[in-house]
C-alpha cells in the first residue's frame, strides 16, 4: 500500500479542489520526526501557503483514537475525534497507518500514543485491540487471507501500550480466518474463527494469558446451526459473562440471521434472536 492510498483508507476523507487531491489525516505517535508529522500525520490542507500542513486539534487527553475531518470552503472545516476502546470490550477492525498501526491508547501522557506491535512479516493487515485496565491491554494482529489461510498473533501490554509482549496463539493448530476476538482481563481471552471444516466455526479460549489455548464447547450451537453454517461475529465481556453476536445462515439460503449467545466458560449458555 502506498502512502496516499494508506491515508485514504484510514481517514476516508478525500476532497478535490482545483484538480489537486486534498487528503486528511490526524494520527501522530510520540517520537515521530518532524518531517513525518508534516508529510504523513497532519490534515493536508495547505491553509493558503503551499506545503504548510495544519495540525489537528488535540483532545483533552491528547491525540484522539479515531478522527474524521472535512473542509466546506477554503478556510472552513471541521474535525470529529472519538475516544478509545471501552475497557473490556473488543475494538473495531482498524486499518494500518502508512507506518504501521497505532495503539488506541494515550498511555496517560497527553499527546503520546505508543506504536502497536508489528508481526513477523511487517505491519498487520487486520488489527483488533482493547484495554482491560489503565495499564493492561491486548492486541490481535492478523495477516492477509490466502486460500482460507490466515495467521493471527496475540500480544499483551502491562504498561499502557509502551511495550508489548507476544503470547501464545493457535497458528500451528488452526491458521484460519479470524472473525473476532479479545480479552476479558489479563488472563481470559478468546479467538473466534469463521466456519470451515466445522460448520459452527471454532472458538478458542485461554485462561492463562495466551500461554495455552483450548477449543471452547458451546452445546447450543450445533442445534442452532443445523445443516447451515454459523460463526461468531462480535464478542464482549462483563465480568465472567461472555456475550457473542452469532451469525447463522441456513443451508441453501442467501441471507442469514444474528443471534445473541450469553454464557460463561464451563457454564450454561442461552440463545436469543437479535
Amino acid at each position: 500500500m502506498n502512502m496516499k492510498s494508506g491515508f485514504e483508507n484510514i481517514f476516508g476523507a478525500k476532497e478535490k479542489r482545483g484538480g489537486a487531491a486534498v487528503l486528511l489525516a490526524a494520527a501522530l505517535a510520540a517520537g515521530v520526526s518532524a518531517s513525518f508529522a508534516a508529510c504523513d500525520a497532519a490534515p493536508n490542507r495547505d491553509s493558503g501557503s503551499a506545503s504548510v500542513a495544519v495540525p489537528a486539534s488535540p483532545s483533552p487527553r491528547g491525540a484522539v483514537a479515531g478522527q474524521s475531518a472535512g473542509f466546506a470552503s477554503e478556510s472552513g472545516g471541521g474535525l470529529i475525534g472519538g475516544a478509545g476502546t471501552a475497557m473490556g470490550q473488543i475494538a473495531e477492525l482498524a486499518p494500518p497507518s502508512p507506518r504501521g498501526a497505532f495503539a488506541e491508547r494515550d498511555s496517560g501522557n497527553a499527546g503520546i500514543a505508543y506504536p502497536a506491535p508489528s508481526g513477523p512479516y511487517g505491519a498487520f493487515e487486520e488489527q483488533r485491540s482493547g484495554f482491560v485496565s489503565e495499564s493492561g491491554g491486548w492486541f490481535i494482529g492478523s495477516t492477509g487471507v490466502a486460500m482460507g489461510h490466515q495467521e493471527n498473533y496475540v500480544y499483551l501490554t502491562h504498561d499502557g501500550g509502551k511495550t508489548w509482549q507476544e503470547t501464545g496463539n493457535v497458528n500451528d493448530e488452526w491458521p484460519r480466518v479470524l472473525t473476532c476476538g479479545g480479552f476479558a482481563d489479563d488472563k481470559a481471552g478468546f479467538l473466534c474463527f469463521r466456519y470451515d471444516i466445522e460448520n459452527i466455526g471454532r472458538i478458542y479460549h485461554t485462561a492463562d494469558g495466551g500461554k495455552t489455548w483450548e477449543i471452547l464447547d458451546i452445546p447450543p450451537l450445533s442445534g442452532l446451526v443445523g445443516e447451515g453454517v454459523g460463526e461468531a461475529r462480535q464478542i464482549e465481556f462483563a465480568g465472567e459473562t461472555v456475550s457473542m453476536s452469532y451469525f447463522v445462515r441456513e443451508a441453501g439460503a442467501d441471507d442469514g440471521e444474528l443471534y445473541s449467545l450469553t454464557g460463561a466458560v464451563g457454564g450454561d449458555w442461552s440463545v436469543s434472536a437479535e
